[in-house]
């Protein structure tokens, strides 16, 4: 009889732990499923936020370009712009470690919901009940990729790098055209423009595969 009791005790306790394992794991894939939502919505935001900032600095040096430089004649509005693009660049900047941030964010809590839909198809699958290749769901833990080319994180990341390699350009030419180098040195100023935007371009882009690294997820 007795022996019979702790049989019956193992299995009640064996099956309060897979309920408590079960409820535990639903829990985390419901948190889990909405930090990816909201990282995915913090994308959004500050793509947003980025191009209404980077289009309002463009009207503004459109703007006062025209007004100052060429209808009053005032030269030192070069200084101004050019400043203006510099703060642009490193608001620029501030905005790309961001979004770094938030793909790193958002692979982690994906991966972790991948790994719980794979032990639940797991699960599932050995009970006779084959649903995985029906729901088409993404069960790979290793997945997504944190430097995925093809993911939208990526795309307006290589935008954004792009305008502000741009936006310092700007700048240095407001700054070459101040102090009359422009003028003096024409062919000079291309290639420190040209130089510069790729150093800028290619900075940033390696920047973005470095941070994005397995090694440093």
């Amino acid at each position: 009889m007795l022996p019979l009791i702790k049989i019956t005790m193992e299995k009640t306790s064996q099956n309060q732990i897979a309920t408590q394992r079960t409820d535990f794991l639903i829990e985390e894939y419901n948190q889990c499923f909405s930090h990816m939502r909201h990282y995915d919505e913090l994308k959004l935001s500050l793509a947003k936020f980025a191009f209404s900032f980077y289009s309002a600095i463009a009207t503004v040096s459109f703007a006062l370009e025209r007004y100052f430089y060429y209808e009053l004649k005032t030269r030192s509005v070069d200084v101004f712009l050019g400043l203006l693009l510099v703060i642009t660049f490193l608001v620029g900047l501030l905005i790309l470690v961001m979004m770094v941030r938030y793909r790193k964010y958002f692979v982690l809590v994906a991966r972790q919901v991948n790994g719980i839909r794979r032990y639940f198809f797991a699960e599932i699958n050995h009970a006779g009940e084959k649903v995985q290749n029906a729901l088409h769901s993404y069960t790979d833990p290793e997945k997504p990729i944190a430097y995925n080319k093809k993911s939208t994180y990526l795309l307006l990341t290589y935008l954004f790098s792009l305008i502000n390699s741009i936006a310092l350009v700007f700048a240095c030419f407001f700054i070459l055209r101040y102090f009359d180098f422009l003028a003096s040195h024409p062919f000079g100023s291309v290639i420190i423009l040209f130089v510069l935007f790729i150093i800028s371009l290619l900075s940033e882009l390696l920047y973005l595969r470095e941070q994005l690294k397995e090694s440093k997820i």
